[in-house]
This record gives structure tokens, C-alpha cells and sequence, in this order.
């Protein structure tokens, strides 16, 4: 193995939080990285490309919002993964800072400012469900807007400060956008199918959106008149779209097959103004800076970390604007490639595919399960994959029945059958690989992260006869204990995809998809990484999972980390987490 591209090498190179700023001057960016180990907020100076470190706290800085006069930098920070998040705000000419506002349960902590500057948007469940509530700039008052039945995600306010728009998850998967009075009177939801992230055009006329019809369609709806143009609809995903200053242009997300790009056009016309990539990868956020002229994204691909990168829409040039990955030229990352392959029921599946530089009939392999449900692994930068690879496995990693990027139909195709159908997804990529000579019985591994790693003890439990070794990390394995421990977010998501755990029809649905309940099937040796103050899937279901695994004498392995949550923002337990994975796997699969 190349000696850089161990896994502590790959898992300390610093990356770029998708949730970036550009000020309202164009002129400059806000963003967290993890360069010193932790992710701090950062600015840069787009003219002299010089870049401030804004915090120095050592504890998970996210999502970071210039206010609307650019003076002052919101971003919010939690404890140790609690996701109670508390928000500060930085003067940029003196860098003081204080805070707006503490331990605030927020479901996502990307804020909205109102125009004038003195009051924030934020998504609270401090009275249970998740709803929209503004937030006093000075005195960090929380005042509740919205009381619907359902669960608020973002709102924004409009440009003269009359209205804000804000979507919320409705039915099943699906999600709606609603237009409310700054008091949180006269509430309006928009006859828009299944629309989500409103973006208010620079004159308050029109809401950029982005609507899962048959694919994911951009589309500019007036408020005035109802109409809907659609700036994008056709066979790819398109969506995060955002205006320019001035209006007259768009830009959008496009992801075709995998391959992601910026999408420009003229709002007007239609016309396609430009299509934006550095190379093959995925772009989770764009936007426009320098008064139009450019535009700033978030790239990585498999040898590339999340980084900042700009357009100049007249030059065409396009450039790295955070410091690159320092590595030799000739390393020998390993490039992943798409496959498709028939599940159980006929369904087509895509996945990813790492090759192994050792790859054989009698080879290792690794199947690697993504969480979400609403999620996809496309070829972005993933230090496990890559680890996994250099260390001879082939990894496949499906992107299962409910994964986003791929439909309307096989994104919900997963309502009410999570825990069977998007299992045997991944069952189904194994035997890919046997059939193509890629792995050898007795030498695969499953593993995967939150859904993932509920996923993974359902492979063990149900499917026994494939694993050599399993890892969960901050799984759940209880349907009827995570339902009752979760947040009102995800339980109000699993109602609707997985029915009432107080209705007997459904309560069976949950047992059947529990692998709590099937402990006895499991043979293969368990790995369990959880971090103990996760929110959403808790330590206690790791521990009960442990104790179950242990009565039956399975050989098991419990890994808790004190000061994490869900998913470890922590570089030191990163590296000790995937490397204890790694030496799990070497010592089973060999």
C-alpha cells in the first residue's frame, strides 16, 4: 500500500462543510473545515484568496450565515454531537462574538435572516414536533409561527420582509411549500407537487423550487398568478437551485447518472448559459458570488476532498479556491465506476463499485451500505471506501430502493418495506460480485453507518449464510425502542413509511424488521461503534443489540465513544473508529 493513503492520511485531509455562504457583496465566503481536527468557521477573500479562521472553539461549528449587511458572520455548534445547538454571531471588523441563542433543539441549523437584520428563522422542536419559530437577534426569544400537523424543515423571508416561504415533509417521502406572515398568520401552502427548498427571487415575485415529480424538476413558480415555468425537467435529477443578484439568471444542481454539475441558465429564456464540473464527481451546493459574474461550489470526487471551487461565467475558468489535498501526483487512489444489477423481485439496482487491486474469485470483498434511507453513494470523497480498497476488498456499495437521485417511483419504492426489499438491494449485490468472479464465499464483510448500520445487523441476521464479519456504526436494532426513544422528526418519518407500531398490522411490520428479534440467526462475528450522546439512533440500542449478541455467545465487539452523536465530528475518534473497522475486517475476511 502507497504509504500515504492509510486510513489516517485520508481521514485527516481537511474537508469542506457543504453549508457555505457567499456575503452579500459577493466578495467573500464563509465556510467550516476540519483542517486543525475540528470544524471551525472560516473566511475567505475571494479577490486575494486569503483565508481567516473566524472560531477556535473544538467542538463541531456548522453552517455559517453572513447577516444582510455583511457585517456579521450566525453559525450554529453543538456539544458533542447532541444536536442541541447553540448559536453565536462574530463581528467580522472587531471579531467578538456572542451568543444568540443556547441549546436549541433545531432539526437543521442553517438559519434564515429577515431583511432588516433583527431576527432570525430557525426549526425548533422545543414544543415536541418540529416547526418554524423566530428568533429575537438581542434577546434570543423564540417565538412559534407555524402549528400543522407536520414537520417544518426551512423557511426564508421574503426580500421586503412581508412574507416567508418554508417547506415541511407532509405525506409518505413527500414534502410541501407553504407561504406564511411574518406573525405566523395566514398560512398558505402552494399548489406545487412534492416542492421543497423555496428561494425567493431578488423582487419577491417568484420562488425558485425544486419539485420530485417524476425526477426532481426545478421550477419558478409566481405568486401573483400561480404559474409554473420549469427551468429544468427531463430525465436527471436537478435541484439546490439559487438566484442571481440580479435576477435574471438560475442556477441549479444536475446529476446525471452519478456525474454532477452546475447548471446556469437565463430564467427568461431558458437558454443554458453554462454546465459546470472541474471533472467527474458531486457538487452539493452552489452559488453565485462576485455580483453574478462567478460562481462558487462545493466539489469532491474519489482523490479529491470537499473543497471550494469557483466558475468566472465570462473567462470560463474554473479553479480550486481552498487549499488542495497535499499528495503525490502518482497516488494510486482508486477510482470507483457505476454497475446495475437485477434485485430479487427484477427491480434494477445501481451501485458503486471500488475495484480491488487484488481483486479474484477467492478475493475479499466489502459490501458498504449508506444510511439516510434518502441518501446515495456517488463518487464522491469517502476515506473508508478508498481505505477499504487499498487494503485489497472490493467494495460495492448499492444505492437501494429508497436512494434519492434515481426517481420519484424508486426513491418511495422502500415505503413500507424498509428492513426486506432494500436488504435484498444488497443481497442481491453480493451475488453480483460471485457471479463476476470479484469476491470469494467466506471472505465478505458488511458494514454500513445509521440506516446502514441497521441495515447491516438486518444482512446478519436475516441473510447469515453470506457475512464473514459484519460492523454496524451507530445503528439502531429496535424498531419499537427507536420509535419510542427518537426525535418527533424521524418518528413522524417512520409513521409514515413504516405505519403505527399501536396498530397490530403494523406492529408485526416492526418485528419483522427489528433485528433484535432474530438474534439467534446470526453466526458471523459483530463489530458495534455508537457514540453516546447520539440523538437519533441512542447508545441504548447498540447496548441492547450487545447484550442479545452476548446471550447467544455470537462473538461481539462494543466500541462507544463518550463524546460523540451521530456521526463523529471528532478527527482523533474518525481515525480510531475506522481503523478499529479496518483491523476487525483484516482479522476476519483476512
Amino acid at each position: 500500500m502507497h504509504k500515504l493513503l492509510d486510513i489516517e492520511f485520508l481521514v485527516r485531509a481537511p474537508e469542506v462543510e457543504t453549508e457555505f455562504d457567499v456575503s452579500p457583496a459577493g466578495d467573500c465566503v464563509a465556510f467550516t473545515d476540519n483542517r486543525t481536527g475540528r470544524f471551525e468557521v472560516y473566511l475567505l477573500d475571494l479577490e486575494t484568496q486569503v483565508i481567516r479562521q473566524l472560531t477556535d472553539h473544538g467542538q463541531g461549528a456548522t453552517c455559517p450565515r453572513f447577516s444582510p449587511g455583511g457585517e456579521y458572520v450566525l453559525y450554529a455548534q453543538d456539544h458533542d454531537g447532541d444536536e442541541r445547538w447553540d448559536f453565536h454571531l462574530i463581528h467580522l471588523a472587531t471579531g467578538r462574538s456572542r451568543c444568540v441563542l443556547e441549546q436549541c433543539v433545531a432539526g437543521y441549523p442553517a438559519v434564515s435572516w429577515s431583511p432588516d437584520g433583527r431576527a432570525l428563522l430557525i426549526t425548533s422542536a422545543r414544543d415536541g414536533r418540529f416547526t418554524l419559530h423566530r428568533c429575537d437577534i438581542e434577546t434570543g426569544a423564540l417565538t412559534p409561527l407555524t402549528r400543522h400537523a407536520f414537520n417544518d424543515e426551512r423557511g426564508v423571508y421574503s426580500p421586503d420582509g412581508r412574507w416567508i416561504a418554508f417547506d415541511a415533509h407532509t405525506i409518505g417521502q413527500d414534502r410541501g411549500v407553504f407561504v406564511i406572515a411574518p406573525d405566523g398568520s395566514d398560512i398558505r401552502a402552494l399548489p406545487l407537487p412534492d416542492a421543497a427548498d423555496p428561494q425567493w427571487s431578488p423582487d419577491g415575485r417568484f420562488l425558485l423550487f425544486h419539485s420530485m415529480r417524476e425526477s426532481e424538476d426545478v421550477g419558478v413558480f409566481e405568486l401573483a398568478t400561480g404559474e409554473v415555468r420549469w427551468l429544468a425537467e427531463g430525465r436527471w435529477d436537478e435541484w439546490g437551485a439559487a438566484w442571481s443578484p440580479d435576477g435574471r439568471q438560475a442556477l441549479y444542481l444536475e446529476n446525471e447518472d452519478g456525474v454532477h454539475r452546475v447548471c446556469v441558465v437565463n430564467v427568461a429564456s431558458g437558454e443554458r448559459i453554462a454546465r459546470i464540473a472541474p471533472e467527474d464527481g458531486v457538487i452539493e451546493r452552489a452559488r453565485f458570488a462576485r455580483g453574478g459574474r462567478s460562481v462558487v461550489f462545493e466539489f469532491s470526487n474519489h482523490r479529491t476532498p470537499n473543497s471550494l471551487w469557483e466558475y468566472h461565467l465570462d473567462t470560463r475558468v474554473c479553479e480550486q479556491i481552498t487549499p488542495p489535498l497535499e499528495v503525490a501526483h502518482d497516488a494510486p487512489f482508486i477510482a470507483p465506476y457505476y454497475v446495475r444489477y437485477e434485485s430479487a423481485d427484477g427491480l434494477t439496482v445501481p451501485a458503486i463499485v471500488y475495484p480491488s487491486r487484488q481483486a479474484g474469485r477467492d478475493g475479499g470483498a466489502i459490501l458498504l451500505i449508506h444510511g439516510g434511507p434518502t441518501w446515495a453513494y456517488h463518487n464522491f470523497w469517502h476515506p473508508a471506501a478508498q481505505h477499504f480498497a487499498q487494503m485489497g476488498y472490493t467494495v460495492i456499495g448499492p444505492n437501494y430502493r429508497g436512494s434519492t437521485g434515481y426517481g420519484r417511483a424508486y426513491q418511495n419504492a422502500n415505503r413500507y418495506d424498509i428492513g426486506r426489499g432494500d436488504v435484498l438491494d444488497c443481497i442481491a449485490g453480493v451475488e453480483w460480485l460471485l457471479r463476476e468472479g470479484m469476491a470469494g464465499r467466506g471472505r465478505i464483510g458488511v458494514t454500513g453507518a445509521s440506516q446502514g448500520g441497521y441495515m447491516t445487523m438486518m444482512c446478519l441476521a436475516k441473510h447469515p449464510d453470506y457475512w464473514a464479519a459484519g460492523s454496524s456504526l451507530i445503528g439502531f436494532f429496535n424498531y419499537f425502542t427507536e420509535f419510542e426513544s427518537e426525535r418527533e422528526d424521524l418518528r413522524y418519518w417512520d409513521l409514515q413509511n413504516m405505519g403505527d407500531p399501536a396498530k397490530p398490522e403494523d406492529a408485526e411490520r416492526y418485528r419483522d424488521r427489528s433485528p433484535i428479534f432474530f438474534i439467534d440467526r446470526v453466526t458471523a462475528p459483530v463489530q458495534l461503534i455508537a457514540g453516546r450522546t447520539d440523538p437519533r439512533c441512542p447508545a441504548a440500542e447498540t447496548e441492547q443489540v450487545h447484550r442479545a449478541l452476548r446471550a447467544r455467545g455470537v462473538p461481539v465487539e462494543m466500541i462507544l465513544y463518550e463524546n460523540e452523536g451521530h456521526g463523529f465530528s471528532k478527527v482523533e475518534n474518525r481515525i480510531d473508529a475506522y481503523r478499529r473497522r479496518a483491523e476487525f475486517f483484516a482479522q476476519h475476511l483476512g
